[in-house]
């Protein structure tokens, strides 16, 4: 009966285990995606700042919002850990 018990354990630590695994692996789908967006937008930044003028405020305005979403999420997912 108890090696029976100890089976019916582990069997629902291993579904915990890849449950959680699964979530991990989201985060880090979502995750890339988002950086891959950024690589985009980093490419036709970087060709706006090579024309100057009003472009570099603009991007430099942008990099600031995207600062503090960055300082935003990181700060929600610390709560929420």
């Amino acid at each position: 009966m108890t090696q029976t018990f100890q089976m019916m354990r582990v069997t629902r630590m291993q579904e915990m285990t890849i449950r959680l695994l699964l979530q991990v692996k989201c985060l880090i789908r979502e995750r890339l995606r988002a950086v891959e967006a950024e690589s985009g937008f980093l490419k036709h930044a970087a060709m706006t700042l090579q024309r100057g003028g009003e472009g570099t405020k603009l991007l430099t305005e942008i990099a600031q919002h995207l600062r503090e979403l960055r300082h935003s999420d990181t700060a929600t997912a610390a709560a929420n850990a």
